[in-house]
């Protein structure tokens, strides 16, 4: 063990990785993905979708990836028989009530369960005669909407509400096949950072009321700024018909620029950019205005890129 680090082999492939790495971590640096559903490295571990199992040497029984820290020596196989059709059992339960609405959700072509189920699921299904369970949207905020036919409690939203938000509003309520996620009956999901648990459902179960569908936007150079939240600032615009509507996600808000997309060039080079808020919009409604930027000359390359958008396609 050269240097404190720790050797291992992954798939046949050896990794050097620092003390204390998760082996779902040190298969990435392997170029293995181990598939996985609860398990986020922002958040602490879970352990509860039991998708990311795999075999390793001289263990009795199939491990998690997501919880099993990596020792000197140590094997893992991740496309064994035993590990595959673990994870094929598991995809084949989280399938028995979920709906066959791709063609609608707003994750299609971004969701997991998709990537997986093609990736390792069975080629059909055992549970056709059974009609599935269905459960009405539920509105738990200003800006989100829950889908529970579509979730498959990885509990992403419930741990980054309780330890990166620490406004523990989120909680999986009842049991076995009951549970579902649930809101504290007197509180709302109305947290500044509450959007990001749309960006972490790994399925289209937490949506947002303000965005669309992820192949309508499409990304843009902005100047470098920050939110006052210090998250980095992206700035998309949605095609909407023959126009571009130009608008801007961060931390889970729909915003939107002002007139000629809020960008106004002055005689000395100043550039002046007015941002409205229209995640709660609704038709007719007047736009709030949150902020009024000035960026001086040496941000006008980056701007200019954006300022083009303004001509009709």
């Amino acid at each position: 063990m050269a240097d404190g680090m720790i050797n291992l082999t992954i798939d046949g492939a050896p990794v050097s990785v620092p003390p204390g790495t998760l082996v779902i971590e040190a298969a990435k640096q392997a170029g293995v993905l181990v598939p996985h559903y609860c398990y986020h490295p922002g958040l602490p571990v879970a352990g509860v979708c039991r998708m990311c199992l795999v075999e390793v040497e001289k263990a009795p029984k199939l491990q998690i990836a997501c919880a099993t820290t990596v020792t000197e020596g140590m094997v893992v196989k991740t496309q064994t028989a035993p590990a595959k059709s673990a994870r094929q059992s598991v995809l084949e339960l989280l399938l028995i009530n979920h709906p066959l609405d791709c063609p609608i959700c707003d994750q299609a072509g971004e969701c997991e369960l998709q990537d997986f189920v093609f990736q390792e699921g069975r080629g059909g299904t055992r549970y056709g005669e059974y009609a599935k369970r269905f459960n009405p949207v539920e509105d738990f905020g200003p800006d989100v909407l829950y889908v529970p036919n579509r979730c498959i409690l990885c509990t992403r939203c419930v741990r980054f509400m309780e330890d990166v938000a620490k406004e523990p509003v989120l909680n999986v309520s009842e049991r076995g096949d009951r549970a579902f996620i649930g809101i504290h009956p007197e509180a709302r999901l109305d947290h500044p950072w509450a959007g990001n648990v749309v960006d972490l459902c790994p399925v289209g179960s937490l949506l947002s009321k303000g965005e669309g569908r992820g192949h309508r936007y499409s990304g843009v150079p902005f100047p470098d700024r920050r939110a006052r939240s210090g998250f980095d600032l992206s700035f998309d615009e949605k095609l909407q018909g023959r126009h571009r509507r130009p608008v801007w996600i961060c931390a889970g808000r729909l915003y939107l620029f002002g007139p000629d997309l809020g960008f106004t060039q002055k005689g000395d080079g100043t550039v002046t950019v007015d941002l409205f808020d229209v995640s709660n919009n609704r038709p007719g409604a007047q736009p709030q205005q949150l902020e009024r930027w000035e960026f001086d000359k040496t941000n006008l390359d980056k701007l200019e890129e954006a300022i083009l958008l303004q001509a009709e396609l």
